[in-house]
Formats: C-alpha cells, structure tokens, sequence
C-alpha cells in the first residue's frame, strides 16, 4: 500500500468524482496547480467548457470551491462551505484494512 497525492494513486482527487484519476486523464489534462488545486482542461477540441478547476481544503481533502470556466471567458463558481466530518459516526469505522503482510510505504 502507497500512500501519495491523490492524482499520483490513481485515486478520485475528490469524493464526488465516480472516476480514477487514469480514466479522468483520458479525457482531460490534469495538472497540480498549487499544494490543493487541480486544473481538468479536455482534451477534446470544441464544447462549451474550456477548464475546471477543484480546490481542497488542504486538512481534509474535502472540496472548498469547483470554478467551471467556459470558451466564451464566463465562469460558474461553486463555494463549499460548513462540511460536518464525521459527524457522529466512529472514525474507527472508516480505518483501513490491509491484507496481512501488506507493507505500507509512505510518499
């Protein structure tokens, strides 16, 4: 098991995206702009939607704003604020388990 960066374990960079990170770069560039930010840019020509941008909250890796930038420069911005963690629930819960012998390696 390797721990890392979601865009580097292939894992959804954020909770709402269904898709890994191998299948999102099929469709769109995906760059690290900053310690929390991605930028998805298509990368097919034409359609309406030039980029998208995901900002994290660095603790929690939860989404703080998505910023839909359109071809014609007009932009959608989506603020998430107030997010409940763990709000009643065990954390021991949501603790991993690894297969015996697995080796946990640390990025």
């Amino acid at each position: 098991v390797i721990r890392t960066s979601a865009r580097a374990s292939g894992a959804p960079p954020l909770p709402f995206l269904e898709e890994s990170v191998a299948v999102i770069e099929r469709a769109y560039v995906v760059r690290e702009t900053g310690a929390s930010t991605l930028v998805l840019e298509p990368r097919a020509a034409g359609g309406g939607v030039r980029a998208i941008e995901l900002t994290l909250e660095a603790k929690s890796g939860l989404p703080r704003r998505v910023v839909v930038r359109q071809r014609d420069d007009e932009s959608i911005t989506i603020e998430f604020t107030r997010w409940t963690v763990n709000g009643g629930i065990a954390t021991a819960r949501f603790a991993p388990v690894f297969a015996p012998g697995a080796k946990l390696v640390e990025l």
